[in-house]
C-alpha cells in the first residue's frame, strides 16, 4: 500500500517533507535508533502536528522515558487533551513490527545505553541501518556475512572510514 516508514527524526524533518510536498498522512511508524537530539528531536514537531497533516502513526523508541518525556511535553502543550494520533511502543530485539508485508528487526548497538539498529525486509529486500555504532565498530553487525542485504545505511561520524571499509567489504553485501 502506499505507507512509509521513516528511522530516525532529526529537527526538520517535518519541514524538509512539507516542502518536497509529502504526503505525512503516509507515515505508518517511526523508528528511533537512541534518544540522541539528530535522531529524535523531530519528533516534537510530529507529536505538535499531527492534527494538522492528519498523521496517524506509531513510534518505536528504544527506551520508557522517551515515551515519559514525549507524553509530558505534550501535556504541557495541550493540557490533558489526548494523543491519540501518536502512539508510542518501547522497542525489543526480536520483531517489532509487522505491517503491509513490512518486516523490521531491531538489533542492539553499543553506541549508548539503548541504542538499536534495523534491518527492514519487504518483498525479499533487505536493508540494514545501522544508526550510530560504538567508535571501535565492536557492535557492527555481524549477521551481514549471512544476510542477503540489500542496502546498508549507516552514520559515519564516530570512527575512521578505513575501518568501516573493511568491514563492510567483508559483509555480504549489495550496496
Amino acid at each position: 500500500d502506499d505507507s512509509a516508514y521513516l528511522v530516525d527524526v532529526g529537527a526538520p524533518v517535518i519541514d524538509i517533507l512539507v516542502k518536497q510536498g509529502y504526503d505525512l498522512s503516509k507515515i505508518k511508524g517511526i523508528f528511533i535508533t537512541h534518544r540522541h537530539g539528530d535522531h529524535m528531536n523531530g519528533l516534537f514537531d510530529i507529536q505538535y502536528l499531527a492534527g494538522v497533516y492528519e498523521m496517524r502513526c506509531k513510534v518505536y523508541v528504544p527506551e520508557q522515558r522517551i515515551i515519559d518525556f514525549m507524553q509530558e511535553y505534550f501535556a504541557m502543550q495541550f493540557g490533558d487533551m489526548q494523543n491519540e494520533l501518536i502512539t508510542y511502543e518501547v522497542i525489543e530485539e526480536g520483531v517489532c513490527c509487522i505491517d503491509s508485508g513490512l518486516k523490521v528487526m531491531p538489533f542492539q548497538t553499543a553506541h549508548m545505553e539503548a541504542s538499536y539498529g534495523f534491518v527492514i525486509e519487504h518483498e525479499g529486500i533487505k536493508v540494514c541501518i545501522t544508526g550510530d555504532l560504538s567508535a571501535t565498530l565492536e557492535d557492527f553487525p555481524q549477521d551481514l556475512k549471512n544476510e542477503n542485504i540489500s542496502l546498508l545505511v549507516t552514520e559515519c561520524a564516530h570512527f575512521d572510514l578505513d575501518v568501516i571499509m573493511k568491514k563492510i567489504k567483508e559483509s555480504n553485501l549489495k550496496k
